[in-house]
């Protein structure tokens, strides 16, 4: 496990600051031709190390398999158009694949609405969804009015759907018996949310949160009143100590509740220690520069692990999906 002493920080695990494009144009271009992404923000990954990508500009979900040269429709217009058609897309932000069902959550920010797709279909793409959660059921459960969705989770143990309610600050719970409630943020106080974008829950149902308009992550335990802050909170910035709108956050839960934040107006990916003052870059510009060429980013959107541990980022103004190989997994210390 990562380690910290009064004099020495050790971590265990370091990537390739060479990033590979494995979706998308290497070098930023961008179109609606099935090679290319248009400003994609959210991905996931199936057991086979295919990736599923919301190609957010194109308001399409496409899928990538391993060394592809262009990626498949799944979901929407061939020609990037928008829609509202149970097969169409509007501007599509977060995604989530429950491998045990094959269904992929899509949050379609432009319809205001969460669909679900079923992957084990005889269907040909662009395949049908169904909304099993929009504005106006938010609005009649808790007079929540305004929602707009960006990111999702499905808990497979418990069958029930986490969404942000961006901007409505708050997370929300819908239960597998139709009900919804506030499980985060919607309080007044210092732990308010401002812009929550990406958030990751554990096994305990505490969730962490990417606060993006207050430059922190926020940890919400379960029925909590308020949220602790976790990293960042040192107002806009890109010292060690700082976040500059973060969008995402996953947690190790595997090495003492290690965190990763795509802390994306510093174009750089923060390794958080547990209990740690400050965060160290491993992928990325340390000083928050934006870049195109293959050692950082233009705004990385979301970020996941594979089982090797590999790192992947949605690169978002540069169009493109990009991995960063594990290249050590013992300690290191500093």
């Amino acid at each position: 496990e990562a380690t910290i002493t009064a004099t020495t920080i050790c971590y265990d695990r370091n990537w390739n600051r060479i990033g590979v494009t494995i979706a998308g144009s290497a070098i930023g271009n961008y179109g609606s031709s099935l090679k290319y992404l248009f400003y994609p923000i959210d991905i996931a990954l199936d057991n086979f190390s295919n990736i599923y990508i919301s190609d957010s500009g194109n308001n399409r979900i496409v899928k990538w398999s391993q060394n592809s040269l262009e990626g498949q429709l799944i979901i929407g217009n061939i020609n990037g158009a928008a829609g509202n058609l149970p097969n169409q897309l509007n501007y599509p932000t977060g995604i989530y694949l429950d491998k045990i069902n094959q269904n992929l959550y899509v949050v379609d920010s432009g319809n205001y609405r969460i669909q679900k797709f079923s992957l084990n279909t005889t269907e040909i793409p662009p395949f049908n969804g169904i909304t099993i959660l929009d504005q106006n059921s938010v609005f009649n459960a808790i007079n929540s009015s305004g929602s707009s969705f960006s990111t999702v989770y499905y808990d497979n143990m418990n069958n029930n759907l986490y969404v942000t309610d961006t901007g409505n600050g708050q997370i929300l719970l819908f239960k597998n018996d139709s009900t919804i409630r506030v499980v985060a943020g919607g309080k007044e106080g210092n732990t308010k949310l401002y812009y929550p974008f990406g958030f990751y829950v554990d096994r305990n149902l505490t969730i962490y949160i990417a606060d993006r308009g207050n430059d922190r992550i926020v940890k919400w335990l379960k029925n909590a009143n308020e949220g602790i802050v976790i990293a960042g909170d040192n107002g806009k910035g890109s010292n060690p100590d700082q976040l500059f709108a973060p969008t995402d956050v996953y947690v190790d839960e595997t090495d003492d509740d290690t965190i990763y934040i795509a802390d994306s107006n510093n174009n750089r990916i923060q390794q958080w220690l547990s209990n740690a003052t400050d965060g160290r870059t491993i992928a990325g510009n340390e000083h928050g520069t934006a870049v195109w060429y293959s050692t950082g980013f233009r705004w990385p959107y979301k970020i996941k692990f594979d089982q090797q541990y590999s790192l992947y980022v949605t690169d978002y103004q540069n169009h493109r999906i990009q991995k960063f190989n594990l290249i050590q997994n013992g300690y290191g210390c500093h």
